[in-house]
Formats: structure tokens, sequence, C-alpha cells
């Protein structure tokens, strides 16, 4: 009787854990540190330095050490903007899948095998037979199809929704992502959101057959194409057909991981994201998010990378334009005035004491001039592209 006893917490504490289960929380930091071996609370500033770093090598102009203080400030702006803008595009679907996996929508993936220890004998027999699919395999990489149908069958949608806008069916096209993406959203949002009603929880056990699996991915991807697009239309957007095929590519690698986040669901974290960190990399990379964000990030800031400026300097300033750009056309606001104009020059970055211009074009044409306008001759400047996209051309006389 005793020894039943004290069996009886043993086995307890053996099937139930109670110690793991109440074990507190691990903050990410430390988890994150714990997985890639480095402190990563240094991410932000590196990754802002980075972008700084990249910013000035694609327009060839470095400050002096006497603007460390203002490329410090932009550093910690252009990180905490990358880190968002990483987190917002890539964390949502597996933060999607997590849940419908958490609340038993999609069916939960198998756990990691742990019972070959006494099966290590058959080593060489399994190195030298053809060992016919499992069920456990079938399962595994079914799922895999699934994702990849699911995805391939959403891109499709949006593809006929692209090819109607440029065959001049703007309307139909626009009404058609609207409505793909509100009925995959609505849908999914519904599903994460009244998963806990008697009423709903009754349809989870159809939902976790094979096709239904399938109309579920179906609508995830209805509404992640969208954003997906839009962010990359936002940062790089595709202009040869080399960058279609990488942003192919990209896409293709994207659903990869995310099957990968889902048959990991329950492999621990820290080995996940060590093996999941250098495909996002790499889709990161061949999309051409890597520069295309710096770019986006400066001009949308107003730092650098601005088309179409109109610059109001002095006197001064407007006669050092013309020596390093004689056909320059810097001239008086007004008779009389001491304010110069130059009415169209490409700003490459304020960033420092002096503005990095060149002539227009000259933002994608390295070969023209590019000069330096120190900041205290430059009075004022604005943008004079939107100005010149929205102005009407003027009407043309009717026929006689």
């Amino acid at each position: 009787m005793q020894q039943s006893e004290e069996a009886a917490p043993g086995g307890s504490e053996a099937g139930e854990r109670p110690g793991k289960r109440n074990a507190p929380a691990m903050p990410l930091w430390r988890m994150l540190r714990q997985t890639f071996g480095v402190d990563l609370k240094w991410l932000v500033p590196c990754w802002g330095g980075g972008m700084v770093l990249a910013h000035f090598l694609r327009i060839g102009y470095v400050l002096s050490l006497g603007d460390l203080g203002v490329v410090l400030s932009a550093v910690a702006l252009f990180g905490a903007i990358a880190l968002l803008g990483f987190l917002a595009v890539l964390a949502l679907p597996a933060w999607v899948i997590g849940m419908l996996v958490d609340q038993h929508v999609l069916p939960v993936p198998l756990r990691p095998r742990q019972d070959n220890a006494p099966r290590k004998g058959l080593k060489s027999y399994y190195r030298r037979a053809q060992v016919a699919p499992r069920p456990r395999q079938e399962r595994i990489f079914g799922s895999m199809w699934v994702f990849a149908g699911a995805a391939l069958v959403s891109a499709a949608y949006y593809t006929i929704m692209l090819l109607c806008a440029r065959s001049g069916f703007g309307g139909v096209a626009t009404y058609g992502v609207i409505a793909g993406f509100c009925v995959g959203a609505i849908t999914l949002m519904v599903l994460t959101v009244a998963w806990d009603f008697d009423r709903v929880r009754r349809f989870w056990p159809i939902l976790r057959k094979r096709h239904n699996t399938f109309v579920l991915m179906l609508l995830m991807y209805l509404a992640f194409w969208p954003l997906a697009a839009f962010a990359v239309d936002y940062v790089a957007p595709p202009v040869r057909g080399r960058d279609w095929f990488y942003l192919a590519l990209s896409a293709l690698m994207l659903v990869f991981a995310h099957w990968g986040v889902y048959v990991t669901h329950r492999v621990e974290l820290s080995k996940r994201l060590r093996g999941f960190a250098p495909a996002l990399l790499i889709v990161v990379i061949y999309s051409g998010a890597l520069l295309g964000s710096v770019d986006v990030t400066v001009r949308k800031l107003g730092i650098g990378m601005l088309p179409s400026v109109q610059l109001q300097l002095t006197e001064q300033g407007c006669q050092i334009v013309k020596a390093a750009w004689p056909e320059a056309r810097c001239e008086r606001a007004q008779p009389g005035s001491n304010v110069y104009v130059l009415p169209s020059v490409d700003v490459l970055t304020r960033l420092g004491s002096d503005f990095y211009v060149a002539p227009p074009g000259g933002l994608s044409d390295e070969h023209k001039p590019r000069f330096l306008i120190p900041a205290s001759q430059v009075l004022s400047w604005s943008r004079v592209e939107a100005a010149k996209k929205t102005a009407v051309a003027p009407p043309t006389p009717p026929a006689k």
C-alpha cells in the first residue's frame, strides 16, 4: 500500500507534468537570444544602420563625422519601421495558422517521432530498401499539396483580375479583388472570434476533413495575397520580366514556409526559427524588398530619393548650382527678390548638412551629374511631382 501511495504521485507527475504546465513564460527577447546566440535587442539599430548604409551606397555619398548624430537618429527610426514591417508581413500568416490549429479548426499536426530508439539497428536496412509511404508521411506531405493547391487557385483568381484590369475592365477587377479579400478575411475573422460558441464548434469535425482544410487555406490566401501584392507594389514594384520571375519564386518559397509553420506546430519555437529564418530572408532578398524598403522609407519620410523637387535657394546657392550644372535653370522667384527657384531636381538625400541633388532622372541614371548644395543655402523645398500628375491637359479645339 505504501508503494502504491508513493507511486501515485509519481505517476500523476509524469502524466500531467504540473511543473511544466505552471512554468512562467520566457520573455521573447531572452528566447530569441537563446535561439540565435546573440542579444537581439541590438537588432533594431543594426538593421536600421544597414538600411542607412545601403541608402548611401546606393547614391554614392558618405556623410561627414560631424553629422553622426543625425545618422544615429535615422538609424533608430529606420530600424523601428523595418522591424514593424517585417513582423506585419511575415508573422500574420503564421499567426493565423497557429490560431486555427490551437482552436482545432485545422487538423493538429503529428508530434515529432520519439519512438525510434529501439529501431536504430535497422538503419542499414532502411538505407537499402525502398520503404512504401506510410500514413504518417502521407499525412505530412499531403498537407503540403493542400497549401500549394490553395495558394495556386487563389493566385490564379487574382491573376485573372489583373488581366481584366489590363484589358480595360478596371471596375470588374477592383470589385473582384475587394470581394475575394473580404470573403477570406471576414470568414477567418468569424472563425477566430466566434470559435468558442457551441453552435459554431459543432462544425469543427466537418472543417477538419481534407477538402475543407483546402477551403480554409484558400480563404487564408484570398485574404493574404492582396496584402502581399500591396506591400510589393509599395516597396519594390516589378518592372522587368526578371522581376516577375523572382517575385513568383519568392511567393513559392513563402507558401513552403507557411506549410513548414503548420507541420512544425508542435516543435520548439527556437528550432522553428532556426529553420525558417534563412528561408524568409531569401524571400525578402528575391522579392526586391531589401533595397526597395530602403528607398520607400527615405522617400516617404522626405529624407531622400525624392524625384521632381523644387528648391528655393539664395543667390550663392544658385551660383553653386550653375557652377556644378551649367544647364540649370535657376531664376529669381520675382523681380527684385533675393529668392531663386530651381524648378525640378532629384534630391538623393537631405541627411546631414548638405542637399545631395541631381538633374531630373538622376535617381536611376548614375551618369548624370550629382552635386552638393549646403543646407544653409536652401531656403525651402517642395515636391512638384504630384502637381504634374494631377495637372489637367488643355482641351483640344473641336474639329472643323
